[in-house]
């Protein structure tokens, strides 16, 4: 597989991870909205599916990163998404 196509990936797991993301925080905040104050209860799947999706947006890449990617890309920079230095390698 050539560098090319590992760009094109990474693009394209990042769209992924950004709608998903996104979906995700939109449809818990509505839910909750929906459900109330119940929601927040811990015995609630709701208050974990909310909780885990505020906690796992960060993780990396985050938002900024991935939206950054996906403008690389739209770009035609999708070379300068994953470069790896000689020093990274195993």
């Amino acid at each position: 597989m050539g560098p090319g196509r590992r760009d094109y990936q990474g693009l394209l797991a990042a769209k992924a991870k950004y709608l998903c993301s996104e979906a995700a925080l939109e449809t818990t905040s509505i839910e909750v909205q929906i459900v109330g104050g119940l929601s927040a209860h811990k015995n609630m799947p709701l208050e974990r599916a909310f909780r885990d999706v505020q906690t796992s947006t960060p993780m990396p890449p985050d938002t900024d990163v991935m939206l950054a990617n996906i403008g690389k890309g739209n770009l035609g920079l999708l070379g300068a998404l994953f470069r790896v230095d000689d020093s990274m390698k195993l």
